[in-house]
């Protein structure tokens, strides 16, 4: 006689559900993994070492590598203007010269008075070689002709302050006097500027700074 197992419906559902959890929990196999794995391509190059060019751009401003404003060291009349506008002239030429009547004068004085010291303490000298004059008289005409040498050079460097001259080569500018103007100390008469090195005032970051050498370009 055979025993009939009945399952009562909790357990059926229990069953079922526990089926389906383990359905869709199942790994699935990838279609790679069931055909092999394939080899990635790799592209290969040689490395080699070369410069690497680093550029910086920064605003500047352009200056000539000197510039001055001509004016004169004395008070006087320009009797000699010899420069144009934008001309190019030497380090030492004439631009301009001054009245120097009496300059020319003072130094015309001064040496007519050495010449005459001098002629006397030559005198005194012969005198002073037979003991027939003073040792002071010929110390003090030694001192008056070192006097007067040194008036005559102050002079010499009076005359010289109404050559007006360029302290460098370079080009002139706009020409701001006109011949027989009265001028002074300060008074501009043109300028001058040394183009031929050019300057250029510029910033950059200071992480830059190590990377900066001169020269470069």
């Amino acid at each position: 006689m055979s025993k009939r197992v009945s399952f009562s419906p909790l357990w059926v559902g229990v069953l079922a559900l526990v089926g389906f959890l383990v359905f869709i929990n199942w790994p699935v196999e990838e279609p790679a993994q069931r055909q092999g794995s394939r080899a990635t391509p790799v592209v290969t190059q040689i490395v080699s070492i070369q410069p690497f060019a680093v550029t910086l751009q920064a605003l500047g401003t352009a200056k000539a590598n000197e510039s001055v404003m001509i004016t004169p060291q004395e008070s006087a009349v320009i009797t000699s203007l010899n420069f144009s506008d934008g001309q190019q002239v030497e380090a030492g030429t004439i631009l301009a010269q001054l009245n120097s009547n009496e300059q020319k004068a003072r130094l015309n004085e001064l040496n007519i008075n050495l010449a005459e010291a001098e002629r006397q303490l030559k005198r005194i000298q012969n005198l002073a070689l037979s003991n027939s004059t003073s040792t002071q008289l010929l110390d003090e005409q030694q001192a008056r002709v070192k006097a007067f040498i040194a008036q005559r050079e102050v002079a010499q460097e009076n005359l010289n302050k109404t050559f007006i001259t360029a302290p460098f080569s370079g080009k002139l500018g706009l020409r701001q006097v006109s011949l027989g103007a009265y001028v002074k100390p300060g008074d501009v008469l043109t300028t001058l500027d040394d183009i031929a090195t050019i300057k250029v005032d510029f910033a950059i970051s200071e992480r830059h700074l190590p990377s900066v050498n001169e020269g470069q370009t």
